[in-house]
């Protein structure tokens, strides 16, 4: 019993100093990580989020579907229409966001085709990203 003792007040103990540290965490560095994984799912920025990667990239969207999961995570579906760097921008940019992303599958299909070779593509994206 004394062993189980010493083991629960270590657990509390580290309990405790995790709390402190947690603590000392600015404002900013919170927003931060709230922002890497929020609350709540938070849709509608999340779309406005994943609608302005795209744009940035060069991509253009042609539908966004966010399905939410089980386990906190919520699956996206992005069908857009682009070149194969606006594809390629648009996955760093995903990257690079303060949201945490996984791409899952990229399907890739041509659209049109132009004289000398060069087109359009379709891509659907399937991606996760999760929240508290």
């Amino acid at each position: 019993q004394g062993e189980n003792l010493r083991i629960v007040n270590e657990k509390l103990e580290s309990t405790k100093a995790s709390i402190a540290q947690f603590k000392t965490i600015g404002v900013m560095e919170k927003e931060l990580i709230y922002s890497a994984l929020p609350d709540d799912a938070d849709l509608p920025n999340l779309f406005v989020l994943i609608d302005s990667l795209a744009y940035s990239g060069g991509l253009v969207t042609k539908d966004i579907k966010i399905d939410l999961g089980d386990a906190n995570e919520a699956k996206i579906t992005v069908s857009a229409a682009g070149s194969y760097g606006s594809l390629k921008a648009f996955v760093l940019g995903a990257q690079r966001s303060l949201r945490i992303f996984d791409i899952e599958s990229i399907s890739i299909s041509p659209e049109e085709i132009k004289e000398g070779g060069s087109g359009s593509f379709k891509f659907e994206v399937v991606m996760k990203t999760y929240f508290e």
